[in-house]
């Protein structure tokens, strides 16, 4: 059960992502946003394994590799937004604000792990 903690985040994403979906709201999402969301999925499971890496040996490597993990995350999302950028320009706008919107909500539950986690040492 401790170890499903930390996907939390990404079942309430899923969650509110899915009522958005079924909402007036879909005109605000790109229509590939379930693909948008599985590759933030992905980066979160990243990000964490790289953290947790961090803090195996008492926290000396920690910072490192959360570092590590948040420019991995930034190019990992600004070659994706670019990529998607070049298969749906039509969609632009909306593209750029689901993708916006999915790293700044990753991005706070990352932190609220990261800091629960850090409490502890």
């Amino acid at each position: 059960m401790q170890e499903l903690k930390k996907y939390y985040g990404v079942l309430i994403l899923g969650g509110i992502t899915a009522a958005a979906w079924l909402s007036p709201l879909q005109r605000l999402m790109h229509p590939k946003t379930w693909f948008i969301f599985a590759f933030f999925a992905s980066l979160d499971f990243l990000v964490h394994t790289l953290a947790e890496k961090g803090l195996e040996n008492k926290s000396e490597n920690f910072i490192q590799f959360y570092m590590a993990s948040l420019v991995l995350k930034l190019v990992f999302t600004l070659v994706f937004t670019a990529i998607f950028l070049y298969l749906y320009p039509a969609d632009r706008k909306v593209l750029v604000f689901t993708v916006f919107a999915f790293y700044l909500c990753f991005t706070v539950f990352e932190i609220l792990i990261i800091i629960r986690k850090l409490r502890r040492f």
